[in-house]
């Protein structure tokens, strides 16, 4: 199994309560850092190509949305 999949199997599994303030505090940063880096190449054609694949995905929750984009992978 690669790292890729086993952070994502770790992140479906796990929940916002799991995580200490610290590690809340961490991933908030991140995924700011994650939003910021993907408007950097919204041009980019690959991310084209991912974003129209997440379009396509049905999901309910944040859990459904990792599992449905770890798919992708």
């Amino acid at each position: 199994m690669t790292v890729a999949r086993r952070l994502a199997r770790f992140v479906v599994r796990s929940s916002y309560e799991d995580l200490s303030e610290g590690a809340r505090q961490q991933t908030k940063i991140r995924i700011l850092d994650s939003i910021g880096c993907a408007l950097g190449v919204l041009s980019d054609k690959k991310l084209e190509d991912i974003a129209e694949s997440v379009e396509n995905l049905e999901y309910t929750s944040a859990k459904d949305f990792m599992n449905a984009l770890a798919a992708t992978f």
